[in-house]
């Protein structure tokens, strides 16, 4: 059963418990002397008192109808619009901070690229090392196999420091980024209740 017509049914039970009464309350004296006038007067009398207060009542019961309706349409307008908002707040969101996931995405991929190349060089010098004339002393080879490993540390601190600071950047860089979205958020949640 709909909203309409549950108020309808819950209007008009009122309406005929009173008009009921009345039918009642006007045969009652019928019942004892229908040959009087003066009887067939009350029994008019409590009739049409019935039908005048059964009649405001069903005003009465249509004001408060109309005025429930308003508020259930008034709550799903609220709702509707606050869903509406959610909507385009996540959309915004997503909007907003699919770039900055794609520059961190390629960002990190361009260290890791780096990186691998950094790594491939050091190691292609290794190898030639190891390749080179076996008559090398072993103090010949001491030297450019110390001067390759200390290259490797440096490399691998300069990547590790590198990614260090990047991960330290990205992340004030997400945590400004969050606080921009929360406080556009707030905003949002304030200009919404101001309008209400």
């Amino acid at each position: 059963m709909s909203i309409g017509q549950r108020i309808q049914v819950e209007r008009a039970t009122p309406v005929l418990s009173v008009l009921l009464l009345g039918v009642a309350a006007a045969s009652a004296p019928l019942l004892v002397d229908s040959s009087s006038v003066f009887t067939w007067a009350l029994a008019c009398v409590l009739f049409v008192a019935a039908v005048f207060v059964a009649c405001r009542l069903g005003r009465r019961m249509t004001a408060l109808a109309a005025a429930s309706r308003a508020e259930i349409q008034g709550e799903s307008d609220e709702r509707s619009d606050q869903l509406e908002v959610r909507n385009q707040t996540f959309e915004r969101l997503g909007v907003e901070l699919f770039p900055i996931f794609v520059r961190h995405i390629e960002h990190f991929r361009t260290l890791a690229e780096h990186g691998v190349t950094h790594l491939s060089g050091i190691f292609s010098q290794l190898s030639a090392i190891q390749i080179g004339p076996r008559h090398l002393s072993n103090l010949q080879f001491q030297g450019p196999m110390s001067q390759v490993l200390g290259s490797v540390r440096e490399g691998l601190e300069d990547l590790s420091g590198g990614l260090l600071a990047c991960s330290k950047h990205d992340f004030m860089q997400r945590k400004r980024d969050i606080l921009e979205i929360d406080s556009l958020q707030t905003k949002m949640v304030d200009s919404y209740s101001t309008v209400e």
